[in-house]
């Protein structure tokens, strides 16, 4: 992923915790204690019979489901896909195991900078202006994908946009990769509640906390496995943003006046590595970082 230049501006690629809910049993004192010798009472036969009942009652995948979505349903999963490189393929077969464990489940899916594009405006836009913008800086810089429809999509990519002035970012995914995802999440009952940029609420967090404005530019980097996201503002207002590799040549695209108190981030923690401790290869799960409070 790298930063594209597009006329007048810089192209690059928006619940709450509580404790889990579980199961209880809603049977008094009197009648938990009666349970015990009402078994007691019953002949070898019965017992096993109500044993192997149980067992059965357990293992019904029906009732893993709903454990899930219930327990889930007050703490949601909070995942990041990534991958090596751009491949729907290979995310969406990683996703599917996921769903196919954790069937029933809630989840917030962040996806990592191989396999979105983002894209800053030079200017504040209405958020369908923002999209249009996208998409034909996608179609010129990719080509083959057409002109933004009404609803901001091109013919190969999935576009949503921000609606805040001062954040102009707009991100894109392929909609194959989009669809495969939806359709991995249906088949096993997981509901996806949101699907974007992995480091979105943390970046959101991070401009929020800065002063209006003070003239002070600011830079912010996610990391993650091989990829780095950049972030720069000046007080709140979003200037530029890119992806590119770790062992790029981002750090010489920083202003050189920013001191290194103005530079903030999040890590993803690592995966897995490949041979020699390489970033992995293929695609991968892992767990969200909690933004800094």
């Amino acid at each position: 992923m790298r930063e594209l230049h597009g006329p007048g501006a810089n192209v690059g690629t928006s619940v709450g915790t509580s404790a889990d809910v579980t199961g209880g049993d809603n049977r008094g004192p009197a009648d938990a204690a009666a349970l015990p010798r009402a078994a007691a009472g019953m002949g070898p036969s019965a017992q096993d019979a109500l044993a192997g009942s149980r067992d059965i009652l357990g293992s019904l995948p029906w009732l893993d489901r709903w454990r899930r979505s219930l327990r889930t349903s007050w703490r949601p999963h909070r995942l990041v896909l990534g991958a090596a490189q751009t491949d729907a393929d290979a995310a969406c077969a990683a996703f599917a195991g996921w769903c196919a464990q954790q069937a029933g489940s809630r989840l917030h899916l962040g996806l990592g900078a191989a396999l979105v594009q983002i894209c800053v405006a030079p200017a504040a836009l209405a958020r369908a202006e923002l999209r249009d913008y996208a998409g034909r800086q996608l179609a010129h810089y990719f080509g083959g994908w057409g002109a933004a429809g009404d609803c901001g999509q091109t013919a190969g990519w999935a576009v949503a946009a921000s609606g805040q002035p001062d954040v102009p970012l707009a991100c894109a995914a392929p909609r194959a990769l989009v669809a495969g995802l939806q359709a991995a999440a249906q088949e096993h009952g997981v509901r996806l509640l949101s699907l974007g940029p992995w480091w979105a609420p943390a970046a959101q967090a991070w401009l929020l906390q800065a002063p209006q404005d003070d003239g002070h530019t600011r830079v912010w980097l996610a990391r993650e496995p091989g990829w780095i996201t950049v972030l720069q503002a000046r007080g709140r207002v979003l200037q530029r943003a890119w992806s590119e590799p770790q062992d790029g040549e981002w750090q010489q695209r920083l202003p050189r006046d920013v001191p290194a108190s103005a530079i903030g981030g999040i890590d993803l923690a690592e995966p897995g590595t490949g041979p020699g401790g390489s970033p992995p290869r293929g695609a991968w799960l892992a767990a969200v970082p909690e933004p800094a409070r």
